[in-house]
């Protein structure tokens, strides 16, 4: 941690550059409070929503497999191949959900990060760095 008198020292010495400095502090401050009041619930709501899914992901597979375990060799019945799609088209509406939500997951946070890279930027110009 920076010793507070460094950080004194480098603060603007007109009451212009001291606004333009406290208005970039209190933006990058609502953007943090924001983005974490935002995201705190929500991104372990989505992890648990993605693990949730593959789950049932799993267990399609599962019957799946043993669909297709019951499928005679020859003479394949109508009702066993209806189930077999049935079962299918489920687990690809499963598969779509859990890339949807991991693709969104992994924009927001480059979002995010690109947020905070503009507040250091704008902080950075302030102080001369």
């Amino acid at each position: 941690m920076k010793d507070p008198g460094v950080c004194f020292q480098a603060l603007p010495r007109s009451k212009k550059s001291a606004r333009i400095l406290a208005n970039a502090i209190s933006q990058c401050v609502q953007l943090t409070t924001a983005w974490l009041l935002a995201n705190m619930g929500n991104t372990m709501n989505k992890k648990q929503e993605i693990e949730e899914l593959e789950k049932k992901l799993n267990t399609l597979d599962n019957k799946i497999k043993e669909v297709e375990d019951r499928l005679p060799a020859h003479g394949i019945k109508p009702p066993i191949m209806t189930e077999l799609f049935e079962l299918e088209d489920e687990r690809e509406a499963v598969f779509k959900q859990i890339e949807t939500l991991k693709r969104r997951n992994s924009e927001k946070q480059s979002n995010d990060q690109k947020k905070g890279e503009t507040c250091v930027k704008d902080r950075d110009l302030l102080f001369n760095r």
